[in-house]
């Protein structure tokens, strides 16, 4: 660490405290024990720390910027997500301050560091730590202090940290996908991919084993099936369950997901839907480019990035913000689905 780079967190970790109780030495000593008083202001000694003048001041002025960190940019939905953030941001006189990770909790730290140190007005997050099924405290503690200063909201759980939640009705979408799939006759169904540790991946999960239940279907292991995001996935893993007792149809993770899946089926001699349907979730480009086209479920994205951008800016603004808010899908029927005879 050296002057230039040194951080409340930095500073929070060297003298055993939260990044809260290097706050308050800095504003409310009175708030803190002589003991970690003393440790805090050894250590803003050490470095010769000095807080940002405007962070000290940011309740008191509004710059019109707002945060946005972003898991995975290249994703098709995070991509898609972004863009609709920045329109209503820009029809609300706000301007979007961007910061992107490839699902790397220090380079996400990094980020959140440097957009609290920006001064924006409120911050908004979108996937990483805060979609986990467990989070690590290093990463709550530091958008917990966040929170203290600044509106925060979140596209999922708060997770105990007090920010605002706008979620993706993800259990729904996936019930709107097995009805769709069972209406047509289908009995195996498959749910493929969504790595095991992300909240949003398990709510589907848990939907599609309760459908099955409902409609008193089989559940067979090997036909939900864990992995990444990604096409190439899509492809390994569905070419993996087609070697073996094929379903009927199968749903996957995401639109780029089910195309790897579809190509799969291709270099199995196969063809969708006449030997097996298929599934994707978030209705992004891809599901209109692929042949056959792409059978999807998704929320509007005009509506997300709305209450996304909604919340942060009302927030700011001293407006009342509902503390939860969710987002339903729908399904968007094209080619790659069949009845079943």
């Amino acid at each position: 660490m050296d002057r230039k780079r040194i951080s409340i967190y930095e500073i929070a970790r060297e003298a055993g405290v939260s990044p809260a109780t290097v706050s308050r030495v800095m504003n409310q000593p009175a708030r803190v024990s002589a003991e970690k008083r003393e440790r805090v202001l050894q250590v803003i000694d050490k470095y010769g720390f000095k807080p940002n003048a405007l962070a000290k001041g940011l309740n008191n002025s509004r710059r019109g910027v707002l945060g946005i960190l972003s898991a995975w940019v290249d994703s098709p939905f995070y991509g898609r997500m972004i863009s609709e953030c920045e329109r209503v941001a820009n029809a609300r006189d706000y301007t979007l301050m961007m910061f992107c990770f490839s699902s790397d909790p220090q380079q996400e730290r990094r980020h959140l560091e440097k957009m609290y140190e920006q001064c924006v007005d409120a911050a908004i997050i979108l996937g990483g730590s805060m979609d986990g099924i467990v989070v690590e405290e290093n990463a709550l503690s530091i958008i917990n202090y966040i929170a203290e200063t600044i509106p925060v909201v979140v596209m999922g759980r708060s997770q105990g940290v007090p920010c605002y939640e706008v979620r993706i009705d993800e259990g729904g979408a996936m019930e709107t996908a097995m009805e769709y799939l069972i209406g047509l006759g289908h009995r195996e169904i498959a749910f493929l991919g969504g790595l095991e540790n992300v909240y949003s991946s398990l709510e589907k999960r848990l939907a599609y084993q309760r459908s099955l239940r409902k409609h008193g279907l089989e559940f067979r292991k090997e036909w939900m099936r864990f992995g990444d995001y990604t096409s190439e996935e899509g492809f390994r893993i569905m070419s993996e369950v087609l070697k073996e007792r094929r379903p009927s149809a199968a749903i996957g993770i995401n639109d780029l997901f089910a195309a790897g899946m579809l190509r799969a089926v291709r270099d199995a001699g196969l063809k969708v839907p006449d030997d097996i349907s298929i599934i994707g979730f978030d209705n992004t480009n891809i599901s209109r480019i692929v042949s056959p086209a792409l059978t999807s479920v998704a929320c509007d994205y005009h509506e997300l990035a709305e209450k996304l951008i909604g919340a942060a800016a009302d927030a700011v603004e001293g407006k009342e913000v509902a503390g939860n808010q969710t987002v339903k899908t729908m399904l968007h029927e094209r080619e790659s689905c069949r009845r079943m005879r």
